[in-house]
């Protein structure tokens, strides 16, 4: 019986117990490794265009502007999602009120694609350390050093969207993991070339989803 991505999902986390302390545990991490001081950060470069700009403007503005940026793809570098969702964060920041209120969207957003890869790792091999370890490495990943910037909010969008493409392809929905992935070529480009490896790991055997260690095919 093949399992779909909300069972793999259900499995990860079968024991209630372990999964809430993981979870509270990522997000513990997360906060004081990337938002500890998110109350001293404020708007940087791209910000004051994708996140300030939309925070000024009424309904009726901001339905314009995302129109006129959605179907300008020269003006978007053909990235039409990634300013939906910058604008629309933007936007929503008017309502809060006050733009450091935006910065737990973004520690959502990479709290959300920690908990994915666990789940992801877990789906390869079934074992706490391998995926205890490669979770951890993911979120403290030392090279990357701009996690609360706000104008990556589109970039981890676009992360979010491959991991579930990972897991729907390896849950057998390839449809709907093409469907991620495209969609995350319409948010942000790069990521899109890893899902490649996915298929590749996919084909050589790596994928498991029972509580056996991994045995690679010969």
């Amino acid at each position: 019986m093949q399992d779909t991505f909300w069972s793999k999902l259900s499995m990860s986390f079968s024991w209630r117990e372990q999964g809430s302390r993981y979870i509270f545990g990522l997000a513990v991490i997360t906060f004081v490794a990337h938002f500890w001081h998110y109350q001293s950060l404020g708007l940087y470069e791209d910000d004051y265009f994708l996140i300030a700009q939309p925070m000024s403007m009424n309904m009726d503005e901001i339905g314009d502007f995302m129109t006129w940026h959605i179907f300008n793809l020269n003006a978007t570098e053909a990235r039409p999602l990634l300013y939906i969702i910058e604008f629309s964060v933007g936007f929503l920041g008017k309502f809060i009120g006050d733009f450091h209120g935006l910065y737990w969207i973004n520690y959502g957003i990479i709290l959300i694609n920690s908990i994915l890869m666990g789940v992801f790792l877990k789906s390869l091999w079934n074992q706490p350390i391998f995926v205890i370890t490669g979770t951890l490495g993911f979120t403290l990943f030392p090279a990357e050093t701009t996690h609360a910037y706000l104008t990556h909010i589109s970039l981890y969008s676009s992360l979010t969207l491959l991991l579930l493409a990972f897991l729907s392809y390896l849950s057998h929905k390839k449809l709907l993991s093409y469907l991620l992935v495209f969609s995350s070529l319409l948010c942000y480009e790069t990521v899109f070339p890893v899902f490649i490896t996915g298929l590749w790991t996919k084909e050589n055997g790596f994928a498991h989803n029972v509580d056996e260690p991994m045995d690679r095919k010969s």
